[in-house]
């Protein structure tokens, strides 16, 4: 649900053409189940997956019953508006990393630990992408060496990363360094200049001591400590 697999849409697309008079073998219910499929495969644009936990699994039984009607009357075996139960299980698991200096989307990498049959596995990712089921998530790391690393690692934790991108997908990353490595690169080359040319100089040794400080500073310290 809601991996906008292409051929499988095209599929899906070919599937709800058939009508006509020369296709009276296939009833209300067919179409029922092609347009359900349709929208569990673009679920929430391709936001939204479909959780399996206990809660959930009555519900998806419920709206996925396996008998569907021969017309829009038909209400016998099955109430229709019990395919609609599927809302209620559905959960945001598109995540997008965005810069929180620049706002602007960036493309990260991180890794995954998910408990697949009680075996831990071990996954990289890199963003955007679509997450797994956050029941099976043991935990979830951002290692990108651009970026400080972030790591979610307990159910709480899962649980407040759930909440955090189910207002609109969107994690927010920092970078390690404010300075881009080129800016870093001329500076230092200036830094050893400034030094090498005026070694007699106690005052010029003094306010290098302060750029360099300056420098260390920016570098190394977080934006929110400071």
């Amino acid at each position: 649900a809601g991996s906008g697999d292409l051929p499988l849409l095209n599929l899906l697309r070919a599937l709800q053409t058939r009508v006509g008079p020369d296709r009276a073998h296939v009833t209300y219910g067919s179409h029922v189940a092609v347009s359900m499929a349709l929208g569990l495969l673009l679920l929430g644009g391709g936001r939204y997956g479909l959780r399996n936990d206990d809660d959930a699994i009555p519900i998806l039984l419920a709206a996925f019953y396996p008998h569907f009607p021969m017309s829009s009357n038909d209400n016998r075996f099955h109430l229709q508006i019990f395919r609609h139960l599927y809302v209620m299980v559905c959960e945001s698991r598109l995540m997008i990393t965005k810069d929180v200096s620049t706002h602007q989307v960036c493309s990260i990498n991180g890794r995954l630990w998910t408990n697949d049959n009680n075996q831990i596995q071990i996954k990289t990712f890199r963003t955007p992408c679509f997450l797994p089921n956050f029941i099976s998530i043991r935990k979830l790391e951002i290692n990108d060496s651009n970026y400080w690393p972030i790591i979610y690692e307990n159910d709480e934790q899962i649980q407040r990363l759930k909440q955090m991108l189910s207002r609109d997908g969107l994690f927010y990353v920092q970078k390690s360094s404010i300075l881009s490595s080129l800016t870093l690169k001329k500076t230092s080359s200036s830094l050893v200049q400034l030094l090498s040319s005026n070694e007699s100089s106690l005052r010029t040794w003094f306010h290098a001591l302060q750029l360099y400080s300056g420098i260390q500073r920016i570098i190394t310290e977080p934006i929110n400590n400071r």
